[in-house]
């Protein structure tokens, strides 16, 4: 009789343990095919559970592949009596996504400068305004105004290194806020991939938004909290009391804390979002985060403090960011510029020289930026020009002594070559 039971009630156990699993592996298929649906692109769901009791259903590792996208676990908590009851109109108590992981689209390993051309996934693009640059210092040097000054100067090593010099530094002086222009292209360059996918699916999700304004199926969200990291950043915010038919919704608070892994950032991104008019004012506030936690800026900066404030305005489908960047303590990566093939040693050591006037302990690095998905473009103004310029105008007769005994360096042996071709020249006649 006790094995009968036995039999009896491991046979129960199995059976409702078949059931579970079973309802389980068929929850998580129907979830896949409908997130699928709804996001246009392949959604996986590793494990799925659903609990009628505690009115809750569990998602663990839901990975989507077009965004790259991966969150760890998704808990949603609602009552699944009034779902049946009413598959129309039912409302969810709460959502909480946590571990929510973005994976950087630009690995940053394959970056390489090659004769100024910066090779991006297998694309490459010349910084045209750069070699406009370069090539000026070459005429500035070589060209008619160097030769000029060397036949003046009777040949004479210091004395055209000495003129030439003098030409090279005020050419510096006067054209210094060409260096905006170089590095507002560098950063398009840098940026163009992701300003363009960033530019693409925000008018694609707003104009998704304007389409799905009615729904047949009306839900009520009273939370949904979220968190998760992106590269070394983590955050955490929740949004309240949202409606899936957005023409009731109005105004819905936003505010998500920013933490530095691997530091001392803190960072606050807050505003207002009406989804029925599609118009939005976020701010975006960073206080003392490290360089290194920015992909994008360690290509140039090795070491640093950011702080930065940015306005994001929507008005239906145009997006803007207007903002102001400062940058402490900073130390140049002067990699980009060693590295170059398209620089000889001689450019190398000035340019190097001119990033080392910004690198004093007071300096502040000030970028303003403007970003709009009517041009696509990054425009950027920064505050080093200025300060170089105010670098070579207080330290004028060093840099001219730094640049005569870099020239008088470089072409010596050009200059003797030109001298004996010429002497040979004269004899031969005489």
């Amino acid at each position: 009789m006790k094995k009968k039971m036995l039999v009896i009630i491991s046979s129960i156990l199995i059976f409702l343990g078949v059931i579970s699993f079973g309802k389980n592996l068929y929850f998580k298929n129907i979830i896949e095919k409908e997130l699928s649906k709804s996001f246009k692109q392949d959604i996986t769901i590793e494990k799925a559970y659903v609990n009628l009791i505690s009115n809750t259903f569990i998602l663990e590792n839901t990975y989507f592949s077009k965004d790259d996208i991966i969150i760890k676990n998704i808990k949603t908590k609602m009552n699944f009596k009034d779902f049946l009851k009413n598959k129309k109109s039912f409302t969810v108590d709460s959502i909480i996504f946590k571990n929510i992981f973005f994976n950087q689209n630009i690995n940053t390993t394959k970056l390489s400068i090659d004769k100024n051309n910066i090779s991006l996934n297998d694309s490459k693009i010349t910084n045209d305004k750069a070699n406009q640059f370069i090539s000026e210092i070459d005429r500035q040097i070589k060209g008619t105004k160097g030769l000029t000054t060397l036949f003046k100067s009777k040949f004479s090593n210091e004395n055209f290194s000495q003129n030439t010099s003098q030409n090279l530094l005020q050419f510096f002086i006067k054209n210094v806020d060409f260096i905006d222009v170089i590095i507002q292209r560098e950063v398009n360059i840098l940026l163009e991939k992701k300003i363009i996918s960033f530019s693409q699916k925000s008018r694609n999700f707003i104009s998704t938004l304007k389409n799905s304004k009615t729904s047949e199926t009306e839900i009520f969200i009273k939370s949904i909290v979220f968190s998760g990291n992106a590269d070394n950043i983590s955050f955490n915010g929740e949004f309240k009391n949202i409606n899936n038919n957005l023409s009731k919704n109005f105004s819905i608070p936003l505010n998500i804390s920013l933490t530095e892994i691997d530091g001392k950032g803190k960072g606050q991104i807050y505003g207002n979002i009406n989804i029925n008019k599609l118009d939005a004012n976020i701010y975006i506030k960073l206080e003392s985060f490290n360089v290194s936690s920015f992909k994008n800026i360690n290509q140039y900066i090795s070491e640093g403090i950011i702080s930065s404030e940015q306005l994001l305005t929507i008005n239906d489908t145009n997006i803007n960011i207007d903002g102001t960047t400062n940058f402490n303590n900073i130390i140049f990566d002067k990699d980009f510029i060693n590295k170059s093939n398209k620089l000889d040693h001689f450019k190398k050591v000035i340019l190097n020289r001119l990033i080392n006037l910004t690198q004093s302990q007071d300096y502040k690095l000030s970028i303003s930026s403007n970003f709009s998905t009517v041009t696509d473009f990054v425009s950027i103004k920064t505050n080093l020009p200025a300060q170089i310029k105010r670098g070579l105008i207080s330290e004028r007769s060093t840099f001219i002594s730094f640049l005569e005994s870099e020239l008088k360096t470089e072409y010596k042996n050009k200059i003797e070559d030109k001298k004996n071709k010429i002497k040979r020249f004269f004899k031969n006649i005489f």
